[in-house]
């Protein structure tokens, strides 16, 4: 059985080992952006469509919850998905209602039936390209027959029915598919299939995704510090948001094990805002625009390849670049440099390539420049959060 994100008895209830200062602060005032924390098991997913929790290390990570927007669901969208009336059946089969239910009855066909989630079935807003959404709802049939129930919405997934009602989740991330439904099939004859309570809210956020299993990055744990290891082959970790930012800082805590690795990149466009590890005679390397000279702030003091890191960025509209790795501050020489930050990569460049071989402990993107003050708080939470001493 599947609980809601937060409400599982046999997970963390929150951060394991978080310290004070909570990069939620940094989002008061509505900032876009993204908050990750792998040590956030509540936050954590094996697969894209958040059905199968994180419960431990040694497990891939191919959804990262993004906590900048407090994870708090909205208001229920599904309006009349609820009434056997929306349902559309196949072939011969029937529907009506029963009860608080919705009661599929299998004829022939073996398709069963389905139904829309779109406006048309009583959604109060698109579900295809607005947001990030949770789908719940409860099904059961009513012999003991090893049947499913296949539902849609993004990445499909298959879910086993039992003779008594289960309830089933499903994350949902934006512009997905098209046409999202829930059907019924694989029932024969005379078997009956039982739906209720169908549900569908929004999850604010930018909530980071894979959905390629063999590239999931995998949680790991050394020293009670929580990190996704990144295998430096093809593992990555991507959130497209909403909006574009032409006002970004990013703060990560990594460890890289090799060069020319991304630690981050953009959504879709290298070097638009990207963290990248070069070899040792410049060890860090902060882009933004292309990787022209002018465009480039290059790691000093201290940064060994190698060993855990912290490091903040900074490239804002009206001023040149900067940035911040375990406490040495190192100013761009380039005129305003405009983010146009329309997403992120975790773990490579934004075409796939360059990949990291080495762990990130945490990471933070706000959609302005801080202060003198932020940024020391948010070196202290990241150095925390990987073992370094700044």
């Amino acid at each position: 059985m599947n609980l809601s994100i937060g409400l599982s008895l046999t997970r963390p209830s929150g951060p394991l080992g978080a310290p004070a200062f909570s990069p939620a602060s940094l989002f008061a005032s509505g900032e876009e952006g993204a908050w990750y924390d792998p040590s956030d098991l509540t936050t954590l997913y094996q697969d894209a469509a958040g059905t199968t929790p994180v419960t431990g290390t040694g497990q891939p990570v191919g959804l990262m919850l993004d906590k900048s927007k407090g994870l708090t669901l909205g208001s229920e969208l599904v309006d009349t998905a609820n009434d056997a009336a929306e349902w559309v059946p196949f072939g011969t089969n029937t529907v009506v209602q029963d009860g608080d239910a919705v009661k599929i009855t299998f004829v022939s066909d073996n398709k069963g039936a389905r139904v829309l989630l779109t406006q048309a079935a009583g959604l109060t807003q698109d579900l295809l390209t607005t947001s990030f959404y949770r789908l719940t709802f409860e099904a059961k049939i009513n012999t003991g027959a090893a049947n499913v129930a296949t539902v849609s919405i993004g990445p499909n997934q298959t879910f086993a029915l039992s003779t008594s009602y289960q309830t089933f989740t499903v994350q949902g991330p934006k512009g997905s598919g098209s046409n999202p439904y829930i059907q019924f099939s694989g029932l024969s004859a005379g078997e009956i299939a039982y739906i209720k309570n169908i549900s569908v809210k929004e999850l604010p956020g930018n909530h980071a995704t894979q959905s390629t299993p063999t590239a999931r990055p995998v949680l790991q744990s050394a020293g009670g510090l929580y990190y996704l290891d990144f295998d430096g082959v093809d593992d990555f970790l991507v959130a497209q948001y909403g909006t574009t930012l032409s006002n970004i800082t990013r703060g990560v805590a990594y460890r890289a094990d090799a060069d020319n690795d991304f630690v981050f990149d953009d959504y879709d466009d290298v070097n638009v805002c990207s963290l990248y590890v070069v070899p040792a005679t410049s060890n860090l390397r902060f882009a933004v625009n292309g990787a022209g000279a002018g465009n480039i702030v290059t790691g000093v003091g201290g940064w060994v390849l190698g060993d855990d890191e912290v490091a903040v960025a900074t490239a804002l509209s009206t001023s040149a670049l900067a940035l911040q790795g375990s406490g040495n501050p190192a100013s761009g020489t380039s005129s305003s440099a405009p983010a146009n930050i329309n997403g992120v990569t975790l773990g490579a460049a934004a075409t796939g390539l360059l990949e990291l071989n080495g762990r990130i402990y945490g990471f933070v993107d706000v959609s302005r420049g801080l202060d003198a003050a932020e940024i020391a708080s948010l070196e202290s939470y990241l150095a925390a959060k990987s073992g370094v001493t700044l």
